[in-house]
């Protein structure tokens, strides 16, 4: 199989109107975008951080990067919660944030945090695109003091697991599964039987190795960037989601800029998209054949049967989170699928 060739609720505890009220006076003084992220800057987000950075000062908006954020003064939360502070705050001006701490601001995000509702490269980047998808998820965005640019991708998820290959649903059992700090993944890891734990991306390491997580679930390039194939060695094949990040700006400063340099900053982001998607499938299947000839390393094919039983949590989650979603744009998702999977 290739990446992608199948197919309790956290509240942030954010005074808006503290954080945002001195958001266009401190950009104006310093008139330069900053835009930070979690991972390193030789990571597939900082290349593309990078990129857009320089392609926008070259048209004359001052913009820089800031990589491998642990820690920002003022702020107690870590990991990319911590993010969505610093920018209500305005300490960063602009960051990449994927789905699951993105839905718990804006709650359709989820719509990306479904288990096997896309069915092909082609369908996610459909709906990603959509220009209705964009409209709903920004004015749930715009609510919460943000502006979204874009819909780039992360990469489709795989499980990864210490003591046995997860082959379905049912080697979940009791598993200590690691998942992203939003309702639908808790919703995933409990309808596959097993305990949830939500945390940071940077804390997966250490958890792992003192034994407080066995399986977590992530696109495989995240698994070899942070290290984890020295100590999760087992690899299934699920693509059940296909992982998403969004673009976003703080609002107010977004609306400090002039309708010229809005106009650039988001064909730049807009048109940076294609090349970041490229980047991420490619990295992925790198990555794929890279454990497949690693002798310690097991890298396991869900069968048909396998993969329906997988399929059916899907269903479960979906039905679980529908509440959270707006029904136009999981409409749009599931039209827009059922045209995929006739064309095939």
């Amino acid at each position: 199989m290739k990446i992608g060739a199948k197919r309790l609720n956290f509240s942030l505890p954010l005074t808006l109107t503290s954080l945002l009220m001195c958001s266009s006076f401190a950009f104006a003084q310093s008139k330069e975008l900053i835009i930070a992220q979690i991972s390193p800057g030789q990571s597939l987000h900082g290349r593309s951080m990078e990129r857009i950075a320089a392609e926008l000062n070259r048209q004359g908006v001052k913009a820089k990067t800031q990589h491998d954020i642990k820690e920002i003064k003022g702020i107690k939360q870590t990991g990319e919660i911590a993010l969505i502070h610093a920018v209500k705050q305005n300490t960063f001006q602009m960051i990449p944030l994927t789905d699951g701490p993105c839905a718990n601001v804006a709650p359709s995000c989820a719509l990306f945090s479904m288990p096997f509702l896309f069915k092909s490269q082609k369908h996610a980047e459909e709906v990603a695109d959509h220009p209705t998808v964009i409209k709903v998820l920004n004015e749930e965005f715009n609510k919460q003091g943000f502006e979204l640019l874009a819909v780039y991708q992360h990469g489709w998820k795989q499980f990864f697991s210490t003591a046995k290959v997860l082959k379905d649903p049912k080697d979940f059992q009791g598993l200590k599964l690691r998942v992203m700090q939003s309702p639908a993944y808790l919703s995933l890891a409990n309808s596959l039987g097993a305990s949830p734990v939500p945390s940071a991306m940077p804390s997966v390491h250490e958890q792992i190795s003192k034994g407080v997580v066995g399986a977590h679930e992530n696109p495989i390039w995240v698994h070899k960037l942070f290290n984890l194939h020295a100590l999760m060695k087992n690899v299934t094949l699920s693509n059940h989601i296909y992982g998403v990040f969004y673009m976003l700006v703080n609002k107010d400063v977004w609306q400090a800029l002039s309708p010229k340099d809005q106009k650039i900053v988001r064909s730049v982001v807009w048109d940076e998209r294609v090349r970041e998607r490229k980047e991420s499938i490619a990295l992925s299947e790198k990555v794929l054949q890279e454990y497949r000839a690693m002798p310690d390393m097991t890298v396991y094919d869900p069968k048909p049967e396998e993969l329906a039983a997988f399929q059916k949590v899907g269903e479960d989650v979906l039905s679980q989170s529908k509440a959270r979603i707006s029904p136009e744009i999981i409409k749009i998702a599931q039209d827009l699928g059922q045209e995929s999977t006739v064309k095939k």
